[in-house]
């Protein structure tokens, strides 16, 4: 199987995710917990996400800088597997870690999940099982729709996907960011040698080559710089004086990847 790269790269670059199914469990002495959905390499290598049933609760987790390599500490829903009606489940992390659970279009729970999915691996989703697993943690049930979002669906979404029912084909969630945004670059001015009259600003992309993006005058240590989603983003800057000669360039930003919040500055660069 190939890894889910596209789900993986779009989690990373949102820092968000909701994990989405309508489904019906065989029994409530599932344990393990017995693998739902996962985007893992294993068991014993963890992996990004796991959402599971362990007898009557719903376990959940997910891999960030905060936690250990198999995602905890996990979200633990109890009392949710008590019967065997078919049930439509929600789970959703936004950019800043809280957490929700929906069942049915009703809130059942509330955490927070720290930390970045930036160390997320590129694995291989799974359902009913675990990737690479002998089959000891595959869950019993009846899969209607499972669904994966690189955002946070809001709570009226939610409602509305319950409404629409198992059986119908949801049409595809909308970011509600644009993917192309303006960026401020912003550097500190020299304290010594010549003074700059202007700063030539560069730009790379996805750590590609440098081109030039701006020129600004000597008391201008700003721009806006549009930049797009899903990719990585440096800036760097260089002072030119009376004499049209130009300086070293500053040490190069940080590789930047916009999120969904606002403002969206790059690390600011530093002067060599």
């Amino acid at each position: 199987m190939q890894p889910a790269s596209d789900i993986t790269a779009s989690c990373i670059a949102s820092n968000e995710l909701t994990l989405e199914v309508w489904i019906r469990n065989s029994n409530i002495t599932a344990s393990g917990p017995a693998r739902i959905m996962s985007l893992s390499q294993s068991g014993i290598d963890g992996g990004n996400f796991m959402m599971g049933q362990d007898g009557q609760g719903l376990v959940v987790r997910c891999l960030t800088t905060d936690s250990d390599k198999y995602g905890n500490p996990a979200f633990n829903a109890g009392m949710l597997f008590n019967t065997n009606d078919l049930r439509h489940i929600v789970y959703i992390r936004n950019t800043i870690g809280d957490i929700t659970v929906y069942v049915n279009g009703i809130l059942r729970g509330t955490t927070n999940n720290t930390g970045q999915l930036s160390n997320w691996g590129n694995h291989t989703l799974t359902l009913a099982s675990e990737s690479m697993d002998d089959g000891a943690r595959a869950w019993l049930g009846e899969l209607r729709l499972v669904a994966v979002y690189s955002k946070a669906l809001t709570e009226q979404e939610v409602i509305n996907n319950y409404n629409a029912g198992e059986g119908s084909i949801l049409p595809p969630v909308i970011p509600d960011y644009n993917p192309v945004v303006d960026a401020r670059a912003l550097w500190d001015a020299p304290t010594y040698g010549t003074v700059p009259v202007k700063y030539i600003v560069q730009h790379s992309i996805d750590n590609g080559a440098w081109y030039d993006y701006a020129l600004t005058d000597g008391n201008t240590t700003t721009v806006g710089i549009a930049i797009t989603f899903f990719n990585g983003h440096r800036v760097r800057v260089a002072g030119i004086d009376a004499q049209d000669r130009q300086g070293p360039f500053s040490l190069p930003s940080n590789i930047y990847v916009p999120a969904n919040v606002y403002p969206h500055p790059p690390t600011q660069p530093i002067k060599e």
